[in-house]
């Protein structure tokens, strides 16, 4: 058939990995005749090891754990492949279990929907207080949640073989009808507000409808693990520029001393990355495979 050769190599690519994981049973066939408590038993113990991965998983009940497991789709994408573009439509929270990808914003806006022009300077402070390189245990496509059209507002490519589990927004909110309103909403925004062990949003999310501040500050904050006093938070108005710096600053002090094993990976991969394409700028690369440029 009249499919490009890369295409072609990406779909080989993607049943080989499956073949070897599987063996060639077909998990959600297999699943369909089990009763329902039994499949989400069986998608826990086999997909647990993400929630192991992901930090803001892990203090949910057991019941909400498996009904996640078993919503979780497998991917996979060979090296330098492009996992979504700016533009893109996605509906999906897509989470790295294993492998390196590489973020790349938009230097022209037109091809984002209002919600991401609206959001293109929170998301270039996301990514400046995590880092444009993510691996295992970090999350994409998280601007879902607040778009109704889902317009991809990055563009995300692996620099290694990378696979992926991937939550649809359907998923997670039939899921959340199990947690009740208010632990809903702090779950949905945790994906919005930090990424692996790094918190990078702090003010109310836009399109979100924030909580209500009580008369204790201090007791609001506390619901944070980077917050030691209430003094640089004005619950009557919206924190100063130099506020924000200072919680950021905190932010990324704390995700240190928390994985900073996680941090050091990271600056070990950007500056391998860093090399590898300093090397690769003599290689000529394939015409055929516009995917490899």
């Amino acid at each position: 058939r009249n499919i490009p050769d890369y295409i072609q190599n990406e779909i080989f690519f993607s049943h080989h990995f499956r073949w070897q994981k599987s063996q060639g049973l077909d998990e959600h066939e297999t699943l369909q005749i089990l009763p329902e408590p039994l499949q989400h038993d069986i998608s826990y113990e086999v997909k647990r090891r993400v929630l192991h991965l992901v930090p803001i998983f892990k203090p949910l009940p057991l019941i909400v754990q498996k009904r996640i497991c078993h919503a979780l789709i497998p991917q996979v994408y060979p090296k330098d492949s492009i996992i979504y573009s700016v533009g893109d439509i996605g509906h999906e929270i897509l989470f790295i279990v294993s492998g390196v990808v590489t973020v790349t914003l938009p230097s022209d806006l037109s091809e984002l929907d209002t919600s991401g022009k609206s959001n293109a300077a929170l998301n270039k402070e996301k990514f400046e207080a995590i880092g444009k390189i993510l691996s295992a245990g970090n999350h994409l496509g998280e601007s879902c949640l607040n778009s109704n059209s889902g317009v991809r507002q990055e563009t995300v490519i692996s620099k290694t073989t990378v696979e992926l589990y991937a939550l649809s927004k359907d998923d997670l909110n039939g899921i959340c009808r199990f947690m009740g309103s208010d632990k809903e909403k702090e779950f949905k925004e945790s994906f919005l507000r930090r990424n692996g062990n790094i918190w990078h949003f702090f003010d109310d999310l836009p399109g979100m409808v924030g909580p209500d501040k009580s008369d204790n500050e201090e007791q609001d904050l506390l619901h944070f693990p980077w917050s030691d006093s209430a003094q640089s938070f004005n619950g009557s108005r919206r924190p100063t520029n130099a506020v924000r710096r200072r919680r950021l600053s905190q932010a990324r002090r704390r995700s240190l001393s928390y994985s900073s094993r996680d941090v050091f990976r990271n600056m070990f991969l950007e500056r391998r990355l860093q090399r590898d394409d300093q090397s690769s700028r003599s290689v000529v690369w394939d015409p055929g495979s516009p995917r490899g440029n």
